[in-house]
Order: structure tokens, then sequence, then C-alpha cells
């Protein structure tokens, strides 16, 4: 291996709740968070940016759902479609070092 080659950073990542519970308890799920998953994913490709979007089981908020958390920063709750491109840019920033980087 040689020492001189610099590392690559780990990507950017944005976890999408996607948990999904029948009952009396809400979930993101039901709250439309496939569909927000969906659009992440579809926004990220169309901008050609280096982040993961992944689907997460819980973020433990589900009555403030759909939630969506850009890694390193926090919960971000209640995701609607038109928070998508600054949430994309927040990943992008964080990426960078430049937002949100713990």
């Amino acid at each position: 291996m040689n020492s001189d080659s610099p590392k690559n950073p780990p990507l950017p990542k944005i976890y999408v709740c996607t948990n999904f519970r029948s009952g009396a308890r809400a979930s993101c799920g039901e709250r439309g968070s496939r569909q927000i998953f969906e659009q992440l994913r579809n926004l990220v490709n169309e901008r050609s940016a280096e982040i993961d979007v992944e689907q997460i089981a819980c973020l433990g908020q589900c009555g403030l759902g759909p939630n969506v958390r850009v890694s390193g920063q926090e919960i971000i709750n209640g995701v609607s479609s038109d928070d998508l491109p600054a949430i994309v840019d927040a990943a992008i920033g964080a990426g960078n070092g430049t937002d949100g980087q713990s």
C-alpha cells in the first residue's frame, strides 16, 4: 500500500426513516417517507451529487415524521418534497466539511 495516496473520505449520507407500522402509533412510512426516499435519490442523481441516500428503520421520532437525517446533523422532522433541495445542499456541505461536520 502506498502511504502517499490520499484516502477517499466517506460519502455524506442522507438517512430516510421508512419505518411502517400499523396501529394507533404513527410512523414515517405511513406519512409518505418512501416517496421522500425515492424523490431524494432522484434529486441526488439529477445533480450527480456524491451522496448516499439510505433507508433506515427508525430515527426515534415517528410522531413528527417523515424524518430525515444528514450525516453529522440533526434530524429534520415533517419533511416534504419542498424541503429536499435544501437537504441535498446540506449533505453536499457536510461532504465538503462546511456544514454539520461532527
